[in-house]
């Protein structure tokens, strides 16, 4: 459908769009493709002598890890140190990467199919202008299992959240590898899962330990991040380092990248180099969890220590992304008389508010994605105080729309609160405004929650 320049034309119908994906498609197509699965030798070989023995879908999730190792994490010796250590912030042509993966999997004879459709923030396939569609798996096997790509730490069976609910994505069935003539491809459909809730989860555990004489909040903290919740944050914290160390010990390889590249002889002086990168960002790893915990707690916070990421999150048996650090947060401890007003509602993170000129709507609301948030904190009482204030913590706003629920008790020497809330669905009528306004004010409100340590 090539067009002339300078000339107008009537825009194509959608159908004509799709016809030129199945084109360039059947274009491209290589009878037998194993783009980069050689590198990783012993895992490659082990997977392919044991293929028929392992389910479609282990089969299929090793497929993906091995080409995305090969196709992100291979390292030359010719190239820009910057390229390599920055590979984790990549954007992603997400087209040629799913075409290529299709092919991958039909060699090994997971028959699968390559999904078109459109972000849920963009027109639907039937309204499309050009090309303004992004591509999926969907293996034909058993239960519905879904490859999609947003960026380097998608895990297999992901689907981005912009492609939720899909409904009538078209579906491309080339039949084959040796198949390259377009109009052969079979044509169907197929609606694409919701995430929930839980699914998407920010959990912090918070062990608190309070110095009056210094005024202070001594805090261990534990992130755990799922779902759509991880990547902004996966980004910020894991360096290319960490994604390759983690990767390549699951693949069973040897040596870190600096040792492998060392033992080369053209590519010695370059691994200098790239340790030396590597070290660098090493030391400034304490200064993005810094970051991080002052953007999500928006407190003063000081002496950060222990910064661990305790799991990456980057393959789906392994989901979560988990992280921890110990600091010590100043302005939530205040003093009174001989007292003392810890301000523990400060400790949920900084919650959404809702001013009074938003107050009022008439458009329905869509979010990014259903989402759920838990915070559990131990909280130690001081040595020769006691603790009050506890019954005003329990709080419960619940309907369909989602909820914010509260719980303390304490068994004399420690305080335990949960603090729990979630939007159940991404996207609600503009009639369950006033539902959403009610879990959302009381989570707000719940900033203010204090308790008090009386000197005994």
């Amino acid at each position: 459908k090539a067009r002339n320049s300078g000339e107008v034309y009537k825009n194509q119908s959608s159908d004509e769009f799709i016809e030129d994906k199945m084109f360039a498609m059947a274009k491209n197509n290589i009878g037998y493709y194993e783009y980069g699965l050689y590198d990783l030798k012993d895992y490659y070989k082990n997977l392919r002598k044991n293929k028929d023995a392992i389910s479609v879908d282990s089969l299929s999730a090793a497929l993906y890890y091995i080409f995305r190792f090969n196709t992100f994490m291979k390292v030359r010796g010719n190239e820009r140190i910057d390229d390599v250590v920055n590979r984790t912030r990549l954007d992603i042509n997400n087209d040629s990467f799913i075409e290529i993966l299709s092919k991958i999997f039909r060699n090994y004879e997971v028959d699968n199919t390559v999904v078109l459709t459109t972000s849920k923030y963009g027109p639907a396939m039937k309204e499309i202008l050009g090309a303004d569609f992004s591509s999926l798996i969907e293996l034909k096997e058993g239960k519905q299992m879904l490859f999609g790509f947003a960026d380097l730490f998608s895990p297999a069976f992901y689907v981005p959240a912009e492609f939720e609910q899909s409904k009538q994505a078209v579906t491309i069935d080339i039949k084959g590898n040796l198949n390259s003539k377009f109009n052969k491809f079979d044509l169907g459909t197929t609606n694409l899962p919701e995430s929930k809730a839980i699914d998407n989860n920010h959990t912090e555990t918070l062990v608190l330990s309070v110095k009056p004489e210094t005024g202070l909040v001594l805090v261990d903290r534990v992130t755990k991040l799922s779902g759509h919740y991880k990547a902004d944050t996966q980004k910020s914290l894991i360096s290319f380092e960490d994604f390759y160390e983690s990767e390549r010990k699951d693949f069973g390889l040897g040596k870190s990248l600096v040792e492998d590249l060392s033992d080369g002889r053209k590519t010695k002086k370059f691994a200098e180099e790239l340790g030396a990168a590597l070290m660098e960002i090493r030391n400034k790893k304490k200064d993005k969890f810094l970051s991080e915990a002052k953007d999500w707690f928006d407190q003063e916070i000081t002496d950060l220590d222990n910064c661990t990421l305790q799991n990456l999150g980057i393959r789906h048996n392994k989901p979560d992304f988990v992280y921890s650090s110990s600091f010590k947060m100043g302005g939530v401890l205040k003093k009174a008389g001989n007292n003392y007003i810890l301000e523990i509602g400060k400790l949920q993170g900084t919650p959404l508010a809702i001013s009074e000129q938003q107050r009022k709507r008439s458009l329905d609301v869509y979010m990014p994605f259903a989402r759920s948030f838990n915070t559990k904190i131990s909280l130690k009482i001081p040595e020769g105080y006691t603790v009050e204030g506890l019954a005003a913590l329990n709080k419960k706003v619940e309907n369909e729309t989602g909820f914010f629920v509260t719980d303390a008790s304490t068994d004399g020497s420690v305080v335990n609160i949960t603090i729990r809330k979630s939007y159940n669905n991404a996207f609600e009528k503009v009639g369950h405004w006033d539902k959403l306004l009610a879990f959302i004010d009381a989570s707000n409100e719940f900033s203010n929650a204090k308790v008090l340590f009386k000197k005994k």
